[in-house]
């Protein structure tokens, strides 16, 4: 999913169509891609992450979706949930409003099936139980480009990448003079939002510094019917506690031209984050659960530094890269009068790998690397009951050949080993080929192969009061492919593509209680298998330079195939649509609709199977740049002011306006 949008500034991480001194490529010596122009209609984009090398979207067989820097900004998409919920394929459940726990899933796939990436660095969190990557305090400032690879992908990126990737890359700095701007923003539910970014390029010097504080208050997420179960203020009405949230948000990139061939990068994400929500009690009268006025707490600060040296030999025939970082996420949940009920995660990831890619001739490549990755539980505070820290270190080696033999016919093939201290040794594969129809702008595309999702830290390694330890978890384990077509029409100016896939897991790893102890103590065990099939299909449409409309249609089956029940939060149809439009000079007009069906999920109150009701949300975002450093804008979302929950018992904001201004200082 690309949208052209013309006129708003080019992403500082696209390459440009020539070697300006403002403008690096994503990788030196990759192919330029052809710039937009009114006979060829759109460009074809480069993807870095489906093949770990900047290749064109139309010659990767893997089904991968873009977003950049220049979307985000036109269609004002605050958060990276709100990015992600119009990609095809992806279900986003939040727990609440903004701040609140969220999953990801991808293709009818676990929510820790799927590995997150910032810069280079796995980014899935290790000290939570699941082990998955949460995007409820992500947000969108400083991010140049969001890469999303649909299907299994442990062939070129290790564990967790089952059902796919979301790549995340931090805006570069390219404009040949300083350009710093602030923002400030306000609007319902007591929110405020200010952000300020100052970046540019001094001779072999790139820098970029963004900073966003978002502070939303005033939001209640108890659907109506469950608020007769808050306690009776003396003046009759129930009393339910609202969510806040704090975020705090600095983005850093540097990048230094060492000599013509060397390169070096550092990039640096930080968050500090404060989020308040309802705490949920029994009442002791009638035994049933429901919310209460009282306010459970998680508060969590993460680092994410990463660090890479570039080196291109042979007239940039050789590529060479070593790269090397750390994250570090400390999660305290704090719930309210429970100090027993206190968790406290401290998780430290550490990782060093090179990676060589070789050109080989005009149309093929060869990529190797190896990964040396260290995960570590830290314990600050064991009064929660829980047992020490807990470590797994993972070497692995990867090689991959991509060739282009003549106009018609590309093959990426890979092959990884990874070898883990915890949980064996596991060889994953990937084929991924392109056959195009010359003359016709037909392309037909298939990729295929395995993935797998180590066990988490928690799961083999940490005692609790409820919950035991399993050593002996053996790796999640998939098979899955899929396959399609692309259609280029009017020099490009419309494209459709379509696709189904297919995807087979076993050894789904699984909470059940441990026998003779009463239901109160419970363990982790490989016992079930799942299967997942569906179809995605994208119309993008350019009908002017100032005009262009993308919209996707997704289909999801998911079902456990030991109890033959269909799995939980997996709506089976979802539809999106984003239409970017300039009536006039500086005005910039973008339009949203989501539709998704409904799906099984166990209720919030009731722990019960329930059946969530569809949901339609309509956005609206305009800015106009009232002189070249001031620009005035506003949003709408959820126009159609529809109630809805996602997941069950968990309501979603209603009707919203924001509104502010830009300053370029």
């Amino acid at each position: 999913m690309l949208l052209a949008v013309p006129h708003l500034g080019r992403s500082a991480d696209l390459p440009s169509a020539g070697k300006d001194k403002g403008q690096r490529p994503l990788m030196k010596g990759a192919p330029n891609p052809p710039a937009p122009s009114p006979r060829t209609g759109t460009a074809d984009v480069l993807t870095v992450t489906a093949e770990r090398q900047p290749r064109p979207v139309s010659q990767v067989g893997s089904a991968v979706t873009v977003i950049t820097q220049p979307e985000i900004t036109a269609t004002q998409r605050r958060t990276l949930i709100d990015v992600l919920n119009y990609v095809p394929g992806l279900s986003v459940m939040r727990s609440g409003g903004n701040g609140g726990t969220a999953s990801v899933f991808v293709r009818g796939l676990n929510a820790n099936e799927v590995k997150a990436r910032l810069d280079g660095m796995e980014i899935n969190d290790a000290g939570t139980p699941s082990g998955q990557f949460d995007p409820g305090q992500f947000m969108s400032a400083g991010l140049g480009r969001v890469e999303v690879l649909r299907g299994p992908q442990s062939g070129l990126y290790g564990a967790d990448a089952m059902g796919g990737v979301i790549d995340m890359t931090t805006q570069e700095g390219q404009a040949t003079r300083p350009q710093a701007w602030i923002r400030a923003e306000g609007g319902t539910y007591a929110t405020t939002d200010q952000a300020a970014t100052l970046s540019g390029q001094q001779d072999r010097f790139h820098y970029m510094i963004a900073l966003r504080h978002s502070h939303v208050g005033g939001f209640d997420d108890v659907p109506r019917p469950w608020r007769a179960r808050a306690p009776q203020a003396p003046a009759g009405h129930r009393r339910v506690a609202e969510n806040r949230n704090d975020n705090r948000t600095a983005s850093l990139r540097f990048d230094y031209d060492l000599t013509q061939s060397l390169s070096a990068q550092f990039t640096a994400h930080l968050i500090d984050a404060h989020y308040a929500y309802v705490h949920d009690q029994t009442e002791p009268r009638t035994g049933l659960d429901g919310p209460s006025d009282r306010h459970d707490r998680s508060d969590q600060a993460q680092a994410v530094l990463h660090g890479r040296l570039q080196l291109e030999s042979f007239d940039q025939r050789l590529v060479q890269k070593v790269e090397g970082g750390i994250v570090l996420i400390d999660r305290r949940d704090l719930p309210a009068g429970s100090r027993s009920a206190r968790m406290f995660n401290r998780s430290l990831r550490a990782k060093a790998d090179w990676q060589a890619l070789a050109r080989l001739d005009a149309g093929t490549t060869l990529l190797l690397g190896v990964d040396h990755l260290s995960e570590r539980l830290l314990r600050p505070d064991r009064r929660e009951g829980r047992s020490g820290g807990a470590s797994i270190v993972t070497e692995a080696g990867y090689g991959q050949l991509t060739a282009r033999w003549n106009p018609w016919l590309s093959l990426a093939a890979n092959l990884r080993f990874d070898a883990s201290t915890r949980y064996g040794n596991h060889p994953t594969w990937r084929v991924a080929p392109v056959v195009s129809v010359p003359g016709t702008g037909l392309a037909f595309k298939a990729s295929g192969g395995t993935g797998f999702r180590g066990p988490s830290l928690e799961e083999l390694s940490v005692r609790t009061l409820y919950v035991m330890p399993n050593p002996h978890l053996h790796a999640e384990r998939l098979v899955g492919f899929d396959g399609g077509f692309e259609q280029r029409l009017w020099a490009g100016h419309l494209v459709v593509s379509a696709d189904y896939y297919a995807n087979h897991v076993r050894d789904l790893i699984q909470y059940a209680p441990l026998p003779g102890q009463g239901g109160w103590m419970g363990s982790y065990f490989n016992v079930s298998r799942a299967e997942t099939h569906g179809a995605e299909a994208v119309v993008q449409a350019v009908f002017s330079p100032k005009l262009n409309l993308q919209g996707s249609y997704t289909w999801t089956v998911a079902r456990d195939t030991t109890t033959h029940q269909p799995l939980l939060r997996r709506p089976h149809h979802k539809f999106a649509a984003t239409l970017i439009w300039q009536p006039c000079a500086g005005l910039t007009v973008a339009s949203a609709l989501l539709y998704v069906s409904s799906w099984h999920d166990i209720g919030r109150y009731d722990p019960q199977a329930v059946r969530t009701a569809p949901y339609l949300t309509a956005s609206l975002a305009l800015s106009y740049q009232l002189t070249p450093r001031l620009q005035l804008f506003m949003r709408g979302d959820n126009l159609t002011n529809r109630n809805y929950v996602s997941p069950a018992g968990y309501r979603q904001p209603g009707r919203a306006f924001y509104g502010g201004v830009r300053l370029g200082l």
